[in-house]
């Protein structure tokens, strides 16, 4: 079971839902929703009520900033 921690920082949860995520990111909703292929569920997201089939993801930001903040190498070649 995936344990939410608290920064002990900021003293507020790490986890953020899809709307605030979006919000922080300055992209929509859909397109997190197409990217939760390149994510770990249990590392950047998780269900909030994991009992529920149907329940809503929440996404730790720390973990997502990392992940989407890293530079990707260039195709072109020199």
């Amino acid at each position: 079971m995936t344990t939410i921690a608290i920064s002990e920082t900021t003293k507020e949860s790490p986890w953020m839902t899809l709307n605030q995520v979006a919000k922080y990111f300055s992209v929509s909703e859909r397109t997190i929703s197409r990217m939760i292929d390149h994510m770990s569920y249990g590392i950047h997201y998780v269900k909030a009520n994991p009992y529920k089939k149907r329940s809503k993801f929440i996404f730790h930001i720390v973990h997502l900033e990392r992940l989407w903040k890293t530079p990707v190498p260039s195709c072109r070649q020199k």
